[in-house]
């Protein structure tokens, strides 16, 4: 074959081969899925989880694929996927394709998926990578429920501050899983209006509940050794408090400012109770004081203006300045002591006592002393003039 020959056969077949790619486009022409695929819905067992393809680009045929922690979920290729126990503690993803479009599209994944009892959008964090603390995270509930596992592990701790200032919330459900409540926790929460804590907690740090203005009544578990400083300082709607015979310390400003606290029961098992612990309990009417305590301290019961009575043991040796200071209702005092001789052995600061000191005086007695007026004894758990 001649040369011409030769140049005339390459020729052709570059023709040949450039039409066919002209007739048969390849994959580089197939234009490529672009845009934004979300999930809308709550990341809650019992919901259902919608796709939302607004933002794609195209008009074919969408298809689905829902994902559990990045595996495929076997037939779940709807826009929609209903979520079950088997998510719990899981992501959800959801990955579309469309007809005439190469690629496909994957949404973000979807918070981790909680019981249907817990609160969506609550932070979890892992500690010792054995147990988790909680906080309020992206959470808008009123109702705030805080489940009891997350992600096979426990939940044992309200993190510091982690619910600081939530206003909206009302109640929240605390699962007895949970042995800590941290510091600040629930300060500023100004909507909470009551709070079960369970058996488990055995530490609830300072300032946990200052400024909850609108929590009306708490009862503190028998595992709780102390309550501490500021726990409940400003919380103006608090109309009653039971403490239990497990706490041996009340910390300073623990209650102070709580001017609806009617009345308060200190249990025997207390044998410190810090300064200002009470100052401002404006509505306290009667209080007794356990005869474990030794001391009264500065500014106990300052300004608590509706004080009428207050029980002192015989154990309590001094009672300091301020103690009583501004109780201008008071008007009796329970002493446990058989007489004055007793009562003179205490040691009284003068500064701001004489609320305590001008005070009707009663000395205990079992039997009727024969003498009226003078001394009192226990009736049905209430101090009573003989």
């Amino acid at each position: 074959m001649n040369n011409k020959l030769k140049s005339f056969t390459y020729l052709l077949i570059i023709e040949i081969i450039l039409f066919t790619l002209a007739a048969c486009p390849g994959e580089e022409d197939i234009p490529y899925l672009s845009g934004i695929v979300r999930i809308i819905g709550t990341a809650q067992v019992g919901q259902t989880l919608t796709t939302d393809t607004s933002k794609l680009n195209g008009d074919g045929i969408i298809t689905y694929q829902w994902m559990r922690d990045n595996a495929i979920v076997i037939g779940s290729d709807r826009t929609t996927y209903s979520l079950t126990t088997a998510d719990v503690d899981s992501t959800v993803t959801v990955t579309v394709t469309r007809s005439g479009y190469s690629g496909s599209i994957t949404s973000t994944q979807t918070d981790i998926i909680v019981p249907s009892e817990a609160t969506p959008g609550l932070a979890f964090t892992l500690i010792y990578n054995t147990e988790y603390s909680v906080s309020i995270g992206t959470a808008t509930a009123t109702f705030i429920s805080i489940p009891k596992m997350y992600k096979g592990l426990p939940v044992t701790r309200i993190e510091e501050k982690g619910f600081y200032e939530y206003t909206t919330m009302t109640n929240i459900s605390i699962p007895d899983s949970v042995t800590s409540i941290g510091f600040s926790a629930f300060s500023g929460c100004s909507s909470l209006t009551s709070i079960t804590i369970p058996n488990s907690v055995t530490s609830i740090g300072i300032f946990a509940f200052e400024n909850c203005s609108s929590l009306t009544n708490v009862t503190i578990p028998n595992s709780v050794t102390s309550i501490g400083y500021s726990t409940f300082s400003n919380c103006t709607s608090l109309t009653s408090v039971t403490i239990p015979n497990s706490v041996t310390i009340i910390y300073n400003y623990a209650f102070s400012g709580c001017s609806s606290l009617t009345s308060i029961t200190i249990p025997n098992s207390v044998t410190s109770i810090g300064i200002f612990a009470f100052e401002n309990c404006s509505s306290l009417t009667n209080v007794t004081i356990p005869n474990s305590v030794t001391s009264i301290g500065y500014s106990t019961f300052s300004n608590c203006t509706s004080l009428t009575s207050v029980t002192i043991p015989n154990s309590v040796i001094i009672i300091y300045n301020d103690a009583f200071r501004n109780c201008t209702g008071l008007t009796s005092v329970f002493y446990g002591g058989a007489n004055i001789s007793a009562w003179n052995a205490i040691t009284i600061y003068d500064n701001n006592n004489t609320s305590l000191t001008n005070a009707t005086r009663y000395y205990y007695s079992v039997t009727n002393p024969g003498t009226a007026n003078t001394h009192w004894r226990w009736v049905d758990g209430v101090a009573t003039v003989w």
